[in-house]
């Protein structure tokens, strides 16, 4: 669920905690299970999916995953924000070749395909259209819950202003972007506007196109299409107001200039070895084998490095953007929060986070 997920036993209440995973749930049919957010949870679009080791990908690429919104408490939003139109949009694909290959190593009897090549979904559909007034901004909750690629979204010539990141908002809305990028995992939450053109009625594709830059090559192709129709007589062009929340939990307290110290500090290499997929290093070597510990409480600082080759996640404590990255992309500036990162424009991040709320073992990078 992004940087939020605790599952508890069965019968019993739990507390929806960020990232905070105690031991897999044996689900039944018919039983309920009853979760409550946090009362300093930040508010926005978060995401389930299974998650035993070993299965993700069988799984979550399949399709195993939903959405999950946490709501703006009331009063938080200004008049304009709470009053958008609002989409989440699940944006899946179902990798046939590489779900077969994962099938076949886990041993699985039951998942076959027939496809010659993979799928991509939009709430379930292929390619479908978002119908729009021309004069109204729309709020897209965006979804990538795909598993083997990322998205370098464009929206043609729609008015696009980001609005918050992986369930957290941005300090500077509203950031007008030419693209969004979405590693798997990724959430963004935006504020878009599509014209008419000349007059008609008109149909604008959101696609994923090439990225720039080195590393991971990006998916290319057609998502789904935004078509903006005529407005009402009493409709009129409005401009966004700048707005930024009034307040942040602990856990999301600003941690960038030099009075911050970290506690401890640690370099995340991706993809050493004779593994794209390792972390300084390493795979997974069982739910005992660190990586690293820190101290509870604290500011950690966190170099990662091979960024563009590979995403890093982190569950429960969502990181700070130290610097901005090189690329002079707006999509990404220092200030900004993140619980999934990808950059093809720069390897290298600094970040950091505060341990607090929680403590013990952490699911963290990959």
């Amino acid at each position: 669920m992004g940087t939020s997920k605790l599952w508890p036993p069965k019968g019993e209440s739990g507390i929806l905690g960020r990232g905070f995973t105690r031991g897999p749930v044996h689900f039944v049919h018919g039983s309920k299970y009853d979760y409550q957010i946090r009362s300093d949870h930040s508010p926005g679009i978060y995401w389930a999916h299974p998650h035993h080791h070993g299965s993700t990908v069988v799984q979550g690429g399949a399709g195993a995953a939903s959405a999950l919104l946490v709501a703006d408490p009331p009063g938080f939003l200004s008049e304009q924000l709470q009053n958008m139109p609002d989409h989440i949009l699940m944006l899946q694909n179902l990798p046939f070749s590489l779900l077969e290959k994962a099938a076949a190593l886990s041993g699985d009897q039951l998942f076959q395909s027939t496809s010659p090549q993979d799928l991509w979904l939009v709430n379930g559909a292929e390619r479908p259209t978002l119908t729009v007034k021309a004069t109204e901004w729309h709020r897209l909750r965006l979804v990538m819950a795909g598993v083997s690629s990322w998205l370098y979204l464009s929206f043609g010539t729609c008015e696009v202003a980001l609005l918050a990141k992986d369930g957290i908002y941005i300090n500077d809305f509203p950031r007008f972007i030419q693209h969004v990028s979405l590693p798997p995992g990724g959430r963004a939450e935006l504020a878009v506007r599509c014209p008419r053109v000349g007059d008609v009625d008109t149909e604008h594709q959101v696609m994923s196109s090439s990225n720039p830059g080195s590393g991971v090559a990006s998916y290319v192709g057609n998502l789904f299409s935004i078509k903006s129709v005529q407005p009402g007589d009493l409709d009129f062009f409005e401009a966004l107001t700048p707005w930024k929340p009034s307040n942040r939990p602990q856990y999301l307290q600003d941690l960038t200039g030099e009075m911050t110290v970290p506690d401890c500090s640690c370099k995340s290499p991706m993809g050493l070895g004779n593994s794209t997929r390792s972390v300084d290093g390493h795979l997974f070597q069982g739910p005992k084998a660190y990586l690293h510990q820190w101290p509870r409480d604290a500011v950690v600082q966190r170099e990662i490095s091979g960024i563009n080759k590979h995403s890093f996640h982190q569950h429960t404590w969502p990181f700070q953007l130290q610097d901005t990255p090189a690329g002079n992309d707006p999509y990404f500036k220092a200030g900004d929060w993140h619980d999934t990162y990808q950059n093809t424009l720069d390897s290298k991040a600094r970040v950091r986070f505060s341990t607090v709320d929680f403590h013990g073992t952490e699911v963290a990078p990959w």
